[in-house]
């Protein structure tokens, strides 16, 4: 009998071991792990920042658009702005033989009253150039330029200074105006250089042009921001509220526009 029983305790034992051994036990014992770390990371925020959404870019319509692109009276042209042969000019002849943009005609009219009416005879030398006329003029100045001993790549960057190629020529757009007066023409006829800088007409021009819209548009001392040099009787349209501001800041169009 006492056999019995202790084969009895024996297996009872046996069977609480394999018991503490398994593994659904041991689960029921010290909790599941992965249950735990599940609860934890619920319980406490993310760290991770959720990633700002992106603005999408804007269209071609509403881009910014720079004032040139908005007003026809401030398109800039220059070397590093040149124009394309299909520009659209839109002319009125002006005094006799001449074109200028139809849009700013009136305004030149006006100017040319005005300075008549103050005793000043203005004398227009040059306005509207086809791109044809502009690649004759340049050609012309380079061609005089080598007979005077440059070399061509010389010749070719001196009559730059002078003389805009087709295409980097304000007069192109119909904007643009060589002006001097009776008294100048009668002493130089239609050559152009900076002794206009010393007659009456200047000075008028100085202090007048920009009341009818238009502005010096190659003063002196500016070279190194307009790369032409300086141009006493070279005046451009911007219109009136423009030509103001550049001529009372003493400015160029191209700081005017910010470039």
């Amino acid at each position: 009998m006492k056999k019995i029983w202790l084969v009895g305790l024996v297996v009872l034992l046996i069977a609480a071991a394999l018991l503490l051994m398994s593994p659904t036990f041991s689960k029921i014992w010290q909790g599941n792990p992965e249950e735990s770390n599940e609860s934890s990371q619920e319980a406490q925020p993310s760290s991770k920042e959720e990633p700002l959404e992106e603005e999408p870019p804007l269209s071609s319509s509403e881009a910014a658009v720079t004032p040139q692109e908005e007003d026809w009276r401030l398109v800039l042209v220059s070397r590093e702005h040149p124009l394309s042969e299909e520009y659209p000019v839109q002319l009125q002849e002006v005094e006799e033989d001449f074109l200028f943009d139809e849009r700013a005609a009136k305004d030149l009219e006006d100017m040319l009253g005005a300075a008549w009416q103050d005793g000043i005879e203005l004398r227009l030398i040059s306005t509207y150039r086809s791109f044809a006329r502009s690649e004759e003029l340049f050609t012309g100045k380079v061609e005089a330029l080598l007979e005077s001993g440059l070399e061509y790549e010389e010749a070719v960057r001196e009559a730059q200074r002078w003389i805009a190629p087709p295409g980097t020529s304000e007069h192109n757009t119909g904007l643009a105006l060589d002006v001097v007066d009776n008294e100048y023409y009668e002493d130089y006829g239609g050559y152009l250089n900076t002794p206009f800088s010393r007659y009456p007409a200047y000075r008028w021009l100085i202090e007048n042009a920009a009341d009818f819209g238009f502005i010096l548009r190659y003063p002196e001392d500016k070279e190194a921001v307009t790369g032409i040099t300086y141009e006493p009787w070279h005046y451009r349209y911007v219109g009136r509220e423009h030509a103001k501001e550049i001529m009372e800041r003493g400015i160029t169009l191209e700081e005017y526009l910010g470039f």
